[in-house]
């Protein structure tokens, strides 16, 4: 918006002067003096301004809410508030309100005229303001509407509050400087602004730095504010810059806001004044009539246009922009109404002063259109301007058919675009990143925006959508190329400089259109030097769009951007910048996968242009190599245009020899490559053919072009292949260029030019790469097919990635790389027959990927010894037999693997070799454990040998895999392993499961005796044989082992080992009841009871703790009883708990043998606590048997002492079981004693039995 005056089209914010405040003083702007400041009020001051570091970080706090000279956009409108601010000193001219009258009219005839003109008999002209159209010297009299002047004096000159900073001095009473002088001045300043009739708002501002902070300082300031005659918003003090600047810094913000509400109030009463002038519908008289005949004033339509600017430009002020809106739009078609704009003469001044007006209004509504987000009425409102003001022009100016009107439809559309800029809209917020811009789901609304709210989708037309400012900016440049193209169709009598006045008024007035553009000799002049620089307006313009559509990845866009920026580049001749912006252009225009051919041709043949200027042989080789294509027409650049690849680079100067890599992405290359395996698997150390063909779409008019080399790169076991040119003689050069011909290539390793030769070594290595030679010479249309043979040596999958293709010539080289990483389209394979070459399509998915496999091995592998049942703390022996069926000898090697499921494997070792034994270690899941490489040498062919390894005991059951791998290597070929791998699974399983009954015995030791003689109470406990101080119990304990087996095993024998205890309690013996078990065989399925006695022991008698036993039962088997080696399996018993310190009751039962049935049974009660408890003992009747004993009795016991009562039962059921129920109660604690049976008593859920009939049966 440059083209227009800055304070006419620029937002309005509160005009507010802060005066007196530090030592930045605004500079002074180039204002219209005369008009303004001729017959305005000075109002001064004695008082220096307040200064020091707070008064500067005062102003400071000020200026951060000032937005004159700063951007403003939507998100600021309705933010804090903020102001234009004018930093001065003390003194102050306000503008004139009203104008000085002309010189002479005071005389009578003056005077009379005047009166009889206003209908008034005062004798006093009528003066207005010095830019209205009623005074005369006004640059709008007599009919004029409004200029920037109006504008300008409420932005810039007439501040809606001044703001006035004084300090107070230490010393009040002092003469100059103290509160009466204070006094004096705030009421002196005060009474000028009331004076001057202008409604400025005075404002103080009071600073007390440096003075003690009391009641005192306080009253000082209430004093001056009462005496000064100021109201609370006109008056503000600051008792201290540290604190506002450190603490309190809401104060300021409390000021900005108060003077805020002080500027609405002012701009409100202005607008209210204004609209009281509107509605009086009456035009005033003029300080000076026009003179008749020859002028006329201006009309009542013109001045209701004016008084709506005005009210609009009040409410911008005031931030209602939906007001300021209305008043623009009633003020616009006032304006170009047929009373007011259609009756201005085009020849007159004040047809462009309308139209700048109008564009003004029109600029205005626009951007309070974008403020408050109405997108769409804003494009309808740019277009409808443009449409009115052309019909307008066409009408009643010079036409729209010239460089005047094309510099302002460039204007206007640049205006456009920085107001959408300046508006900050979100819906034309671009991501930091692509990648979130892709990801954004209303990406289209990026680039223009859809309608607002209350606007159907059906009623807006394509243009009528706001795009971002890049569109209206592209706009503008395409109208500045028209404003050349007019501008150089000037005639030449017309570009010379006017050389009378009346001749350039006519050439201006009834010929050109120069409304915001030059002269014609000025816009086109005819020395080419010092007039407008069409060239630089353009590419100003499309510069400033090119981010705007590169950002929001409108590629087509941004490269015709590019694009017309190279053009106007090079119709400057301006090489260097031209070809900074072809050169990527060229490598990644869109045009190219889009088929564009005729922009690809230009665009290559301007980078080519510019390359040749600036020494850059890159890019003069690759255009040239891409417009050999036959898709481009040659014709459309010269009827005898033909590229060269080889002369491409002819003249110029000599420098090094450049090396050129192109990829097959980079251009439209006119040669295409393929390159094919014949099947889709093969072994190793076979032969496998493969195919590479070139076929050439070069134009007919191209030369042939000879490579001088082709690479082949793989992906996997196999070397590049190298083809290298060699002549062919004699061949036809029009068959060349028409048909497909197939060479055979015969590869050979080579290294540095010398042949590879095999050896039968280990240390052979493989060499780099295989090469051959062919004749590489392509003509246009040619197709040329190589086929090849080669070995393959490793197993795995092997891919070509890239074939490379080398033209080496004497002053470059170009190396055109094609990857094969994605192919599209069906592949041929070219096979030779009687009519020539014939092609079929080959039906894989993926013909550039072969699958090697291993050589199919000859070598059998057998195992012997894992075939059956294995259980675990037994060894295993596994035999490994070899037999060599290939048909020659070789070098045969053994790996073994051990896997299992399970987190530990066993250790294992060769038998027949002298390597220790490895050791197992814990490893996580899945894990393995192998040995090293076992060599078993060479071994001929049909010839076998036999390995033995032996694996340790398994700890854990599970499911293990035995694997084995022979290695092995031919003697006529040692470079390429050959491998084969058989495993073989097996279980391992638990062989057997024990049950475990744990129950207390009676010991028959002595207890300790307090009544004794001396040592009684210890000695009795045995401490001579156990070591031990404390109490001695004894515990049976019956294993019923279980075989898990699938065979019958032998059981040797078994023991239970002490593997721990738990407190202080020590295993004094072990001993094992019932008959000897060896050499015992155990069916699959079968039982096995083991029964044992443990004495146990406390170490101490004050020890009361319960104690805890830890065993091992040990079952020692094998599997045959002659012969095998004895395996131990330890099996886990659960741990027993040993209650020391709690009393017990053990019953024992005892049949007798005389003729009788009767049965002896004794109750032990035991007390090994240190405490004196009681019991009563109830023997509860029953009608299975009759006794003999006490029916209720009760027990004493002495700490450590133990009672038995005895029963004589006679059991009236023969052969049976009895159920005695004696109950044991501590009378202390009320707590039931619980039974355990001893020898001839068994126990259930329902208590202790008793069997009956033994005695009889053993009688």
């Amino acid at each position: 918006m440059d083209a227009y005056p800055g304070d006419y089209v620029a937002h309005n914010v509160p005009f507010v002067i802060l005066s007196g405040l530090g030592s930045r003083i605004s500079s002074s702007e180039d204002l219209p003096e005369t008009l303004f400041q001729d017959g305005g009020i000075k109002i001064q001051s004695k008082l220096p301004p307040v200064t020091g570091p707070g008064a500067e970080q005062l102003l400071a706090s000020f200026l951060d809410a000032d937005r004159h000279n700063s951007h403003l956009s939507a998100a600021t409108s309705l933010e804090k508030p903020y102001f234009a601010f004018k930093v001065i000193g003390r003194d102050i001219i306000l503008p004139a309100r009203k104008a000085k009258p002309p010189a002479g009219l005071t005389t009578s005839s003056s005077v009379s005229t005047t009166a009889a003109f206003s209908g008034r008999s005062s004798s006093l002209p009528i003066l207005h303001s010095p830019i209205s159209p009623l005074s005369f010297g006004s640059p709008t009299y007599p009919d004029g509407i409004l200029t920037s002047l109006w504008a300008t004096k409420h932005q810039r000159l007439l501040p809606a509050a001044f703001v006035s900073f004084y300090s107070l001095l230490r010393d009040p009473d002092q003469p100059i400087g103290g509160d009466d002088s204070l006094e004096r001045e705030i009421c002196e300043t005060k009474q000028a602004f009331e004076s001057s009739g202008q409604r400025t708002k005075f404002i103080v501002v009071l600073l007390g730095d440096d003075l003690p902070h009391d009641g005192g300082l306080e009253e000082r300031f209430t004093h001056i504010r009462r005496a000064a005659g100021l109201d609370s918003k006109s008056f503000f003090y600051i008792a201290a810059l540290d604190t506002l600047l450190s603490e309190d810094k809401g104060l300021v913000a409390n000021i900005l806001s108060t003077l805020h509400t002080t500027c609405m109030d002012y701009y409100r009463d202005l607008s209210k004044h204004a609209r009281r002038k509107k509605n009086r519908a009456v035009i005033p008289p003029p300080t000076l009539p026009p003179t008749s005949g020859t002028s006329q004033i201006l009309s009542a339509q013109g001045w209701g246009a004016r008084y709506d600017f005005k009210l609009g430009i009040f409410a911008e002020f005031r931030r209602d922009l939906d007001a300021a809106g209305r008043n623009y739009e009633s003020a616009y078609e006032g304006l170009l109404s047929p009373d007011v704009f259609e009756a201005i003469a085009s020849w007159s001044p004040r047809f462009n002063e309308a139209r700048m007006l109008a564009d003004v209004i029109a600029i205005r509504i626009l951007r309070c259109l974008l403020w408050t987000r109405q997108t769409t009425s804003a494009a309808r409102s740019w277009g409808n301007h443009r449409a009115r003001l052309r019909e307008l022009v066409d009408r009643k100016g010079k036409g729209s058919s010239n460089y005047g009107w094309e510099a302002w439809e460039a204007t206007w559309a640049r205006v456009m675009a920085e107001l959408v800029q300046g508006a900050n809209l979100s819906i034309f917020e671009v991501p930091s990143s692509s990648l979130s811009f892709r990801d954004k789901p209303d990406a289209v609304l990026e680039i223009f925006s859809g309608p607002e709210k209350g606007i159907s989708w059906s009623d807006v037309l394509p243009f009528e959508h706001l795009h971002h400012s890049g569109y209206w900016m592209k706009l503008s440049a395409a109208r500045l190329g028209l404003r050349k193209l007019l501008a150089e169709k000037i005639p030449k009598e017309d570009r010379l400089p006017p050389q009378s006045p009346m001749s350039k008024a006519s050439r201006t007035t009834f010929t050109y259109d120069d409304y915001l553009c030059n002269e014609p000799h000025v816009e086109a002049t005819l020395s080419g030097c010092g007039g407008v620089d069409h060239s630089a307006l353009i590419l100003d313009a499309l510069g400033q769009c090119l981010p705007e559509f590169s950002k929001r990845h409108q590629v087509r866009a941004a490269e015709e951007i590019q694009f017309s920026m190279a053009r106007e580049l090079l119709l400057q001749e301006n090489y260097e910048p031209a070809h900074q912006i072809l050169k990527p252009l060229y490598s990644r225009m869109s045009w190219r996968q889009e088929g564009w051919w005729e922009m690809v041709l230009e665009v290559g043949l301007m980078l080519q242009k510019c390359a040749k200027r600036v020494g850059d042989s890159e890019s003069i080789i690759i255009p040239e190599f891409e417009l050999c294509h036959r898709v481009f027409d040659l014709t459309s650049v010269a009827a005898d245009f033909r590229p060269n690849v080889s002369l491409c680079l002819k003249g110029m100067p000599p420098e090094p020899r450049p090396v050129i890599s192109i990829g097959s992405r980079d251009i439209v290359s006119f040669m295409s490559t393929a390159f094919a395996f014949a099947c889709a698997e093969g072994h190793v150390g076979e032969p496998l053919c493969s195919q590479l063909t070139i076929h050439s779409s070069a134009n007919p008019k191209t030369p042939s072009i000879v490579l001088s080399e082709i690479i082949v790169n793989f992906l996997g076991g196999i070397k590049a292949f190298r083809i290298r040119h060699r002549a062919e003689e004699g061949r036809d050069q029009c068959q060349m260029n028409t048909s497909a011909n197939a060479i055979d290539v015969v590869l050979s390793p080579q290294d540095h030019g010398k042949i590879y030769t095999q050896r039968a070594s280990s240390s052979v290595q493989a060499p780099l790469c295989f090469y051959g030679h062919a004749d590489l010479t392509l003509g246009p249309g040619e197709t040329k097919v190589l086929e090849m043979k080669s070995f393959l040596r490793e197993a795995g999958t092997v891919s070509a990635s890239s074939i490379i293709l080398c033209l080496c010539e004497e002053n470059f080289q170009v190396n055109h790389v094609f990857s094969l990483e994605e192919r599209y389209g069906p592949m041929l394979w070219w096979t030779k027959g009687l009519a020539g070459l014939t092609s079929k399509a080959i039906m894989r998915s993926n013909p550039g990927v072969v699958k090697i496999l291993p050589r199919p091995p000859k070598m059998e592998l057998r195992v012997d010894g894992l075939h059956g049942e294995f259980y675990t703390d037994e060894s295993i022996v596994v035999g490994i037999s070899v037999l060599n069926e290939e048909e020659e000898d070789a070098e045969v090697a053994l790996e073994v693997r051990l896997l299992g499921r399970s987190g530990v494997v066993p250790g294992f070792s060769w038998l027949a070799s002298q390597t220790p034994e490895i050791e197992s270690e814990s490893k996580p899941a899945l894990s393995s454990l192998e040995l090293p490489l076992h060599r078993i040498g060479r071994l001929s062919a049909s010839a076998s040998a036999i390995e033995k390894i032996e694996i340790a005991p398994f700890c854990d059951p599970g499911e293990y895999v035995f694997e084995i791998k022979v290695v092995y290597r031919l003697v006529s070929n040692l470079e390429t392993p050959i491998s084969k791998i058989l495993p073989t699974s097996f279980t391992v399983s638990r062989p057997f499961e024990a049950n475990y009954d744990f129950m207390p015995r009676i010991h028959p030791g002595p207890w300790p005796n307090y009544f004794a003689g001396d040592g009684g109470l210890m000695g009795s406990v045995e401490s001579s044989v156990h070591q031990s101080n404390g109490l001695v119990q004894r515990w049976h304990l019956a294993a019923k082992v279980a075989s898990f087996a699938k065979q019958a095993l032998f059981i040797e024998g078994s023991d239970l080992a002490d593997i721990g205890t738990g407190g202080q309690a020590s295993v004094c013996s072990i001993s094992t009841l019932g008959p000897a078990i060896a050499s015992t065989s155990v069916k699959p399925g079968g039982f096995l009871v083991c029964e044992f006695v443990a004495d146990v022991a406390e170490r101490s008698l004050e020890d009361r703790r319960s104690q805890f036993l830890d065993f091992e039962l040990k079952i020692y088997w094998k599997r045959s009883q002659c012969d095998g080696e004895e395996n131990c399996t330890a099996l886990a018993v659960p741990r027993m708990q040993i209650p020391f310190g709690e009393p017990r009751v053990i019953v024992t039962a005892r049949p007798t043998f005389a003729p009788t049935p009767l049965i002896h049974v004794e109750y032990t009660i035991e007390n090994p606590s240190m405490h004196f408890l009681t019991f009563t003992a109830t023997m509860e009747a029953s009608e299975e048997f009759a006794f003999s004993g006490p029916k209720t009795s009760t027990v004493q016991l002495v700490p450590i002492s133990r009672s038995t009562i005895k029963y004589r039962i006679f059991p009236f059921i023969n052969r049976g079981w009895i159920r005695p129920r004696l109950h044991v109660v501590d009378r202390y604690f009320n707590k039931l004693l619980k039974m355990s049976g001893n020898e001839g008593v068994r126990s259930d859920k329902g208590g202790l039995l008793v069997a009956t009939g033994i005695g009889d049966s053993m009688h």
